[in-house]
Order: structure tokens, then sequence, then C-alpha cells
């Protein structure tokens, strides 16, 4: 009895090649492009919750870099991230940055890094 040894992931492959041909579709399949629309997939999901189904877009996000703090101090601690669409407003930017620069002076850092 002579034939070849595959093992059962092959085998699956072997049989989804075989029903593919059968039916007339292509028959290697592509996984990366099945991969790359689960991740995009993936990623529309996780925008969809965060921004509750795209009802609450966040418009400013300010992100504290502790160990920046620990280091320099307070100056540069402190980032902010703008939507695209308002990032280009010099008058935004201005506000934007005077509310990073109170925050930074008038709070406390080390309380929001304690768990």
């Amino acid at each position: 009895m002579t034939g070849v040894l595959v093992s059962r992931r092959e085998h699956n492959k072997l049989s989804l090649c075989k029903i593919n041909c059968m039916m007339g579709a292509n028959p290697i399949p592509n996984f990366e492009m099945e991969g790359k629309k689960m991740f995009r997939k993936l990623f529309n999901m996780w925008i969809r919750y965060k921004t509750k189904n795209l009802t609450r877009i966040p418009l400013f996000t300010m992100v504290f870099d502790y160990r920046k703090y620990q280091q320099d101090g307070k100056t540069g601690s402190c980032t902010f991230y703008a939507h695209p669409d308002i990032a280009q407003d010099e008058f935004v930017k201005e506000k934007l940055c005077e509310v990073v620069d109170h925050i930074r002076d008038n709070y406390d850092l080390d309380i929001f890094t304690r768990v």
C-alpha cells in the first residue's frame, strides 16, 4: 500500500480545494486576504464600540506620560491629540494647549498613576 501521509490540516485544505474546484471557484484559498478582511472587521467593531456606534466621536484626547514626568518634570509630560478636522485651526489648537497647561499646572499628576 503506497500513499502520501497527509496531516489533518492539509487534508482539510485539500478537501476545501476539491469542493471549490467542483463548484467552479478559485481552487487555492487566499488566507492572506481573509486575514486582512478579518482584521478590518475587528477594527471596525472596536471603533464602533469605542464611539458608541459612531454617535460619540472623540474630538480631543490628552495623554499623560508618567516616565517623562519623572525624568523631565512637567514640561513635555502631557500631549494632546485633536480630531483631524479641527487640528489645523490655530484658535482651537491654542485653546487646547491652554487646557493642557492648566491641567499640568493645577493638578497633582501623581494621583493619576495610582491604582
